[in-house]
């Protein structure tokens, strides 16, 4: 539940969606507003924010903001992968299967690159 874990003092990687009830208004003026009134709670300093993925929908039935935030770049990655792969699907009308997990393959690779030193 948000608030509840401890404020993240280290760097941060941020996914914000934005379902608005109608057609009106900027992303880019909704996520400085959205940043900001999340420091304290959830990031000790918007400066820690080193990436941040956005998008904004429409949603009449249920306006909504969802935010994510992490101190772990791969889960970032990881989140990112599965939002935009659930995006695509819903534009092609398509039925999303489970993605393979990216995490095991990133760390192998770290691993190689590591030995390879």
């Amino acid at each position: 539940m948000f608030g509840q874990d401890p404020i993240i003092d280290k760097p941060v990687y941020v996914i914000v969606d934005v379902y608005r009830p109608i057609k009106r208004g900027d992303l880019d003026n909704s996520l400085k507003i959205l940043l900001d009134s999340i420091q304290g709670f959830a990031y000790k300093d918007d400066k820690q924010i080193k990436s941040i993925h956005t998008a904004q929908g429409d949603d009449k039935q249920n306006p909504r903001v969802e935010i994510f935030v992490t101190a772990d770049y791969i889960q970032y990655i990881e989140h990112v992968q599965q939002i935009m792969y659930q995006r695509w699907c819903r534009e092609k009308n398509i039925t999303p299967v489970p993605l393979t997990p990216i995490r095991p393959i990133l760390q192998t690779v770290y691993q190689i690159s590591q030995a390879q030193q």
